[in-house]
């Protein structure tokens, strides 16, 4: 016969492996849950549908002497062949 005291944590340790799967079920649950949640879209900024929320700022404008600017700056590093 075994020791009462070893038959008891084994009886623990049977009880404690049944709620395994349930544990490992919520655990995956939850992690769906928060990366479903980060994948949402948040405060400003566009969502799914590519649309702009009320709140977002407009890019400013080039001017065109800047826009020239770079252009010649482009045009001086180009290889011509």
């Amino acid at each position: 016969m075994m020791d009462p005291v070893i038959t008891k944590h084994l009886q623990q340790r049977k009880s404690n492996l049944r709620h395994l799967p349930v544990f490992t079920f919520l655990s995956g649950l939850a992690l769906c849950a928060l990366l479903l949640a980060a994948c949402g879209s948040v405060g400003t900024g566009t969502g799914i549908g590519g649309t702009a929320t009320p709140g977002a700022t407009p890019t400013p404008t080039i001017s065109l002497s800047l826009k020239d600017q770079g252009n010649k700056e482009l045009q001086t590093f180009s290889i011509v062949d």
